[in-house]
């Protein structure tokens, strides 16, 4: 049998990946953007928690660019934890905890001091008693006007994949060799079935051509693997005092730009957030969540012209691969978001050149920081540009980034003076 702990598979370690989504700036931006008050100001000291941290190596990137904050990273595997703590003990790097124990165990540390938690791709990977673990800790260890940062897999999205992740478990279950192996040998054997459908295969295929070779077996060999629809978690975690506050990435960050106006009627007009966010993903056919929760009792900002100056002095930058010939859209489920005007040019114009704050490029330029502001978020929703944090020298940063290549630890990402980025 596969070694698992829990039911999720445990003989082989999880690739390492950094995800912006869950960075602090990134988190603050998404709350300000939906008149939230962010949990810190600038570059003040926070505590950052990540749950189901893998090997840690996102969080200690994050660690390193950031020297005021304090990051405790949780997960149950140890071979995840030895290879971050091997990286923590070789940069010296006194701003991190990692902790190698089940969620349950983690009780008390939860000590309501933390700014954010975090936890992606978790949720939907591991038993019901587990998510009530996870749940129940995230809440105890945030402090009032903290924020969770979950992310799953969501239906109805992955409807399509059910049969294929019964099949692929099941048969794998009865072959031999690591998770891997016995993944890619029950892909085979499914193959000569017409048990699943070709546009599976396609996309499997086409994903299975980016992701490193444990990927698959992490992701669909889990006992417990099971998509969740979004407005049972939202109830679930408005049980906990955590109250639903918006998508941390992507087109929902703003209904406004990315769902019909019709479908927005339809949502308006269903009693409460758990049913309209599950009818706004049966509407969108979401098949991925990220998630923003604030701990009561939050705070927003008082009019909006407050929340307008926050946004206009956040840091901004150009995201990876981004060249001068993109086209200036997104795609939403409503359709295609043209952002071509003299905002989106000025503001690529200024990030080419390097970070910058949306007030400088108002005050270089003469443009009205509010449409400044609105271009910038379908920019974001776009992928062309993220959020950071003001520029401060951090040392440890470079020695990061020197420890991964000498390691040959291979990570779409690099520690930096604004916060860790993704290359």
């Amino acid at each position: 049998m596969i070694a698992k702990i829990d039911g999720y598979v445990a003989d082989t370690l999880y690739s390492t990946k950094f995800h912006p989504h869950i960075q602090p700036p990134w988190i603050d931006a998404a709350l300000a953007l939906r008149g939230i008050i962010p949990p810190r100001t600038g570059l003040a000291p926070f505590r950052h928690v990540d749950l189901g941290c893998g090997d840690a190596i996102g969080l200690i990137l994050a660690a390193a660019s950031h020297p005021q904050g304090q990051f405790i990273g949780v997960d149950v595997m140890p071979g995840h934890i030895a290879r971050g703590q091997r990286m923590v003990d070789a940069l010296g790097l006194t701003n991190v905890t990692l902790h190698c124990a089940g969620f349950e165990a983690c009780g008390a540390l939860a000590d309501a001091s933390a700014d954010y938690v975090v936890s992606h791709g978790v949720l939907a990977w591991i038993s019901e008693p587990n998510r009530q673990c996870l749940t129940r800790l995230a809440a105890d260890w945030l402090r009032p006007g903290g924020v969770l940062s979950i992310s799953y897999n969501a239906l109805p999205g992955w409807t399509p994949l059910l049969p294929f992740q019964a099949m692929v478990r099941v048969v794998a279950q009865a072959l031999e060799g690591n998770s891997s192996e016995r993944f890619a040998a029950a892909c085979t054997r499914l193959r000569e079935t017409d048990l699943i459908a070709e546009r599976v295969w396609t996309w499997i295929d086409e994903v299975r051509s980016g992701v490193g070779a444990t990927y698959f077996a992490h992701e669909y060999l889990n006992d417990h693997w099971r998509p969740c629809w979004s407005g049972d978690v939202v109830t679930a975690l408005s049980d906990l005092g955590l109250v639903y506050a918006g998508q941390g990435s992507g087109p929902r960050m703003r209904p406004d730009l990315s769902l019909k106006a019709r479908w927005r009627e339809t949502i308006a007009s269903l009693p409460g957030v758990a049913a309209g966010e599950t009818a706004a993903d049966i509407l969108a056919d979401c098949w991925f969540r990220r998630d923003l929760y604030l701990k009561l009792p939050g705070a927003g900002f008082e009019n909006f012209d407050s929340a307008l100056d926050w946004r206009s002095a956040t840091w901004w930058g150009l995201s990876a691969g981004i060249t001068e010939t993109m086209w200036m859209t997104a795609e939403t489920a409503a359709g295609d978001l043209d952002f071509e005007n003299a905002a989106s040019r000025a503001i690529r114009e200024r990030l080419t050149r390097g970070t910058a704050t949306l007030a400088q490029i108002a005050a270089d330029t003469g443009l009205s920081p509010a449409d400044l502001v609105n271009t910038c978020d379908a920019m974001w929703i776009a992928g062309m540009v993220e959020p950071l944090d003001p520029p401060q020298i951090s040392d440890i940063a470079q020695a990061a980034n020197a420890y991964l290549q000498a390691s040959g630890i291979s990570i779409n990402a690099t520690a930096g003076p604004q916060g860790g980025r993704q290359v």
